[in-house]
């Protein structure tokens, strides 16, 4: 069976979830984190910073309307800065600008627990099931929404190489990726804060630790995201490709909002062929957010039932935790036959499952 991972801003907090339980700050009472990585808790955290400064005053938004019980969840972030960006003005621009540096700085301030980076122990446990003889998985590769390196780190830790998919891209040595051609892929859909755009040589691309923000590649958050360019371009049909060649889609903490259009359209494209299906898709979500998907975009895609609604899942008699990544792969390690012991995280998943249980 051959495999991609579709990840979201979810997988980012999930690992900040667990690290944040290990280290037994950031969560509230009711075991939530207390600064989510996700679209709504940045949007809130962004809006808030903007509402104080009075920024938005121009637009009638302010502390008096954005702090009531629904409008700070509900407000969309990307839905604003798009409305910005149409006004066609210097000022909405300028203000369009300072929200997405706002966002910027929100998510990379946010990646980390006591004063230091999220330490990826679920994506490297998942990178440590494809490297096990007992797999039976063939892993081709990430597709991923989020602009952190969260997920090049948990490569590194393992010491193994990965594949931007593209071309003309050079690393930075101080970095340690091992980017080279013939491994899995891991496809930044929509940039990164760690790609810059090389001012000597057209399209080619920098990934260091810091670059001017006017070269920084990345496609920020708004509800038409742009990908006709390099290396977006590219991106794009590296992405329609490898899904073409998978068996299983597997999503973690991507929603598949209305935001996603580009990405939908892009699953529309390739789940679908001849009048069968392409690929499966299995969530990996908590049982409301799967039954959302199937309800909101059932007819567009087809997606698996929840591994929480299996029987498998269900005579392991457990709680499930507030956090679906690593629910599966706990789920993942308790049913399989293969021996584990040699893996550094893998191992340590039903340990880290168990914090959570009463």
């Amino acid at each position: 069976m051959k495999i991609v991972y579709l990840l979201g801003t979810g997988a980012t907090n999930a690992e900040k979830h667990l690290e944040c339980k290990i280290k037994n700050t950031g969560i509230d009472e009711d075991g939530k984190l207390q600064a989510e990585l996700s679209s709504n808790g940045v949007s809130g955290r962004v809006i808030d910073k903007l509402v104080e400064g009075d920024l938005l005053d121009n637009y009638g938004i302010n502390s008096d309307n954005i702090h009531t019980p629904w409008s700070k969840k509900d407000f969309d972030i990307e839905f604003l800065i798009s409305i910005l960006e149409s006004l066609k003005t210097e000022l909405g621009e300028r203000h369009s600008r300072t929200l997405r540096q706002y966002y910027r700085n929100d998510i990379i301030d946010n990646i980390h627990v006591t004063g230091e980076t999220i330490t990826p122990r679920l994506l490297t446990s998942l990178i440590e099931w494809h490297n096990l003889d007992g797999c039976n998985e063939e892993l081709i590769g990430f597709i991923t929404l989020n602009y952190d390196s969260i997920l090049e780190t948990a490569f590194t830790m393992k010491h193994e190489k990965f594949n931007y998919g593209i071309e003309d891209i050079q690393v930075d040595a101080s970095l340690d990726f091992e980017h080279e051609k013939g491994n899995p892929y891991l496809l930044k859909l929509h940039g990164s804060f760690d790609w810059f755009r090389d001012t000597d040589v057209t399209n080619k691309l920098l990934v260091k630790s810091t670059g001017p923000s006017e070269s920084m590649q990345w496609i920020p958050p708004q509800l038409f995201k742009k990908h006709n360019k390099p290396p977006f371009n590219i991106l794009y049909k590296k992405a329609q490709d490898i899904l073409n060649e998978c068996d299983i889609l597997r999503v973690i903490g991507c929603s598949l909002s209305a935001n996603d259009f580009n990405l939908i359209s892009l699953l529309f494209k390739t789940q679908m062929k001849r009048g069968r299906r392409n690929y499966k898709i299995e969530p990996i979500a908590s049982r409301k957010r799967v039954k959302d998907l199937i309800k909101d975009r059932l007819g567009f895609l087809s997606f698996e039932e929840s591994f929480y609604e299996k029987d498998d899942w269900g005579k392991l008699e457990k709680e499930s935790t507030n956090n679906p990544f690593l629910d599966w792969l706990y789920y993942i390690v308790i049913n399989t036959t293969t021996d584990i012991s040699s893996t550094d995280h893998l191992k340590k998943i039903e340990g880290m499952f168990d914090l959570w249980q009463p």
